[in-house]
């Protein structure tokens, strides 16, 4: 109740419920709960619940450029995630909130730190960081952790050793970053529904802080004008840029159990496409391109 409330007095920001249920999806799906210890994917969960708690309607870099208490606070790295993971744990440092208080003192030292990781591991300044540490890890161990899923999700799964990556713990990390980062940015993997509402959503919180910049007398950050910004345009890039190059490489990790997500990807992809073509008919050809290269970027997930 402390967590919805705090979502609940900020504006139009998607509830870490959301992200929370999202992560649950992935890692059941993906049977990554086969890697994950209990306290591992404890730790996904809290991240993932918390990752943005008492979210202002305002990203790091309009902080960071507003000379924001936040931003000063922090010394301009990634305040609001260092906020939101201080929330979090304000809540749970009191006795009637407090869910890992039965936990070990190594416990709770681990679960923090994982959980840190997590929230700190949101900020999207971080994505192409992670997709590149994402690729390597994929490229090096996908085939043995692709295996023993595999093996271990057949009729009278084999009692068989986790892959010896799993061992290093940084690794784990590793894997609990992306399927928090992957559930942060999953708007567009959603079925076309729900994701348009989050776009409606989403959209309407960055076109209030471009009000804001203007009224400041600021040029308004990226995608945050709403007199300029095409909204079909900007969700087109946000896919084909940041959402499909991330989840086509975690998706490799298991893809039978997470082949609707792309499914979901590319028809929401060829739905905007659709509207940004009628909007500007002299771009539909090259629209068209477009949409061959996001179903090429999931071809081998969805065959």
């Amino acid at each position: 109740l402390v967590l919805i409330f705090l979502y609940s007095h900020a504006p139009p920001h998607p509830l870490g419920v959301d992200v929370l249920h999202m992560t649950f999806h992935l890692i059941e799906r993906s049977e990554i709960n086969e890697i994950f210890s209990p306290l591992e994917y404890f730790a996904c969960l809290v991240a993932a619940l918390g990752h943005d708690i008492g979210h202002p309607g305002q990203n790091n870099g309009f902080l960071v450029k507003t000379q924001h208490e936040l931003a000063l606070l922090h010394n301009d790295l990634s305040p609001l995630e260092n906020m939101h993971a201080s929330k979090l744990y304000e809540i749970l440092r009191r006795p009637e909130t407090n869910i890992m208080a039965t936990f070990t003192d190594t416990q709770w030292i681990t679960a923090r730190k994982q959980i840190l990781s997590m929230i700190l591991n949101t900020d999207i300044s971080l994505h192409f960081d992670n997709l590149r540490k994402l690729e390597v890890f994929e490229e090096v161990h996908g085939a043995s952790v692709v295996e023993f899923l595999d093996l271990r999700s057949a009729p009278g799964g084999k009692a068989i050793p986790t892959p010896s990556c799993f061992q290093d713990q940084a690794n784990i990390l590793l894997l609990q970053e992306a399927v928090v980062h992957a559930s942060d940015i999953s708007n567009p993997v959603k079925p076309l529904g729900t994701y348009l509402k989050w776009v409606e959503l989403v959209t309407e919180e960055f076109f209030a802080q471009g009000d804001l910049e203007k009224s400041l007398g600021l040029e308004p950050s990226p995608m945050c004008d709403r007199d300029t910004t095409n909204i079909a345009n900007m969700q087109l890039g946000f896919i084909e840029f940041i959402v499909s190059p991330f989840y086509s490489v975690f998706l490799k990790l298991n893809p039978d159990g997470l082949r609707h997500l792309a499914s979901n990807a590319h028809a929401n992809f060829e739905h905007l496409a659709k509207v940004r073509a009628g909007e500007a008919p002299g771009e539909k050809s090259k629209l068209e391109g477009r949409v061959r290269r996001s179903s090429f970027a999931f071809r081998p997930i969805l065959s």
